[in-house]
């Protein structure tokens, strides 16, 4: 569970980082300014998202208050990953990387939920 922290963190933050420097890399190029103003936002969520993973991974307890915010992380993963396969249905994001990416984490954080899920 706590390398999947990290590996969450890690992806995440890199992730959030190349989303707000280029956004037409999983975008489409002709968004608007409010489009714009939203992906930035979002970038700044997502390294919020990593940097609390990282932060995380380094003081992980097996407590009820780290399986709470780990499951919160988790659901996270969830939406995100129903919500750009969406977007990815209806043209808006150019290729399923984006998708498979947060898939993958989800995926990541389940195998480390239920590794260690006797631990709590």
């Amino acid at each position: 569970m706590k390398i999947s922290l990290l590996l969450h963190g890690l992806i995440e933050f890199i992730g959030a980082i190349v989303l707000m420097l280029y956004p037409s890399f999983f975008f489409l190029s002709n968004y608007s300014t409010e489009s714009l103003l939203l992906l930035k936002m979002y970038s700044i969520l997502g390294v919020t998202f990593g940097a609390i993973s990282i932060l995380l991974f380094r003081d992980f307890e097996f407590t009820s208050f780290f399986k709470k915010i780990y499951l919160i992380i988790l659901a996270f993963q969830i939406f995100i990953s129903f919500h750009l396969f969406s977007m990815y249905q209806s043209e808006v994001i150019t290729h399923v990387g984006p998708v498979a990416t947060h898939i993958g984490v989800m995926v990541i954080l389940f195998i480390g939920y239920f590794k260690d899920f006797n631990k709590f």
